[in-house]
């Protein structure tokens, strides 16, 4: 959002975002002053009680136990590679001016790579969700529809299992990349067997997939 700003020169929508984030935090503060100090406090010295379920937590773990040392940068190593893999993602799309086509993508990316995340964060892959259930839904082909549907109960399945037996909030680290796969392959199967679905032509040029 911060690279469309400047790039359209919306300079109100980045001052809104602004005011109303330092809106929220004046109202935090009159509940209790001290919640800023305390936060940063936080941050910076106390570790998140329950570990995240994220390959910066996986890579933190795996060095500590190679060579018996841990290091906190190490967190956020994923999400520098994933900043890394967006600035050339950006530079080749940045002439599209609707993102209903790039936000499922960029979510995924985003969550398989956060410096810290859990299974409840997980709710915002409602968008290629969602993008994949329109793209569908008025498919002649059942099969399609049925494979789709199919693989979003098995990972969901899964994700109930995991949390039925009391599973450690760390092993849902798959969870991002089980829905990768599952938008992959079912945007792989519209795009093939349904092509007039998947370049419908949204406002602003883009197609829906």
């Amino acid at each position: 959002m911060l690279l469309w700003v400047v790039r359209e020169r919306r300079w109100s929508v980045l001052l809104g975002a602004v005011g109303a984030a330092a809106a929220l935090v004046v109202l935090a503060m009159a509940a209790d002053p001290a919640i800023v100090p305390q936060f940063l406090y936080m941050a910076a010295y106390e570790a998140p009680q329950a570990p995240a379920s994220t390959l910066g937590t996986l890579l933190r773990a795996g060095f500590a136990l190679a060579t018996g040392r841990e290091y906190f940068w190490l967190q956020f190593v994923p999400p520098l590679l994933s900043l890394l893999w967006f600035l050339p993602y950006w530079s080749r799309h940045r002439a599209g001016r609707r993102w209903e086509r790039h936000a499922p993508i960029l979510l995924l990316i985003s969550l398989a790579t956060t410096a810290y995340g859990w299974i409840y964060d997980q709710i915002v892959l409602l968008v290629p969700v969602v993008q994949i259930v329109t793209a569908v839904i008025g498919a002649g082909r059942l099969s399609i529809r049925t494979r789709a549907v199919a693989g979003y109960i098995a990972v969901n399945g899964a994700i109930l299992a995991m949390n039925v037996a009391g599973v450690g909030a760390f092993w849902y680290i798959w969870v991002p990349f089980g829905f990768a796969a599952w938008w992959l392959v079912a945007r792989e199967e519209i795009v093939t067997e349904m092509p007039a679905i998947a370049r419908v032509r949204l406002p602003g040029g883009d197609s829906a997939l």
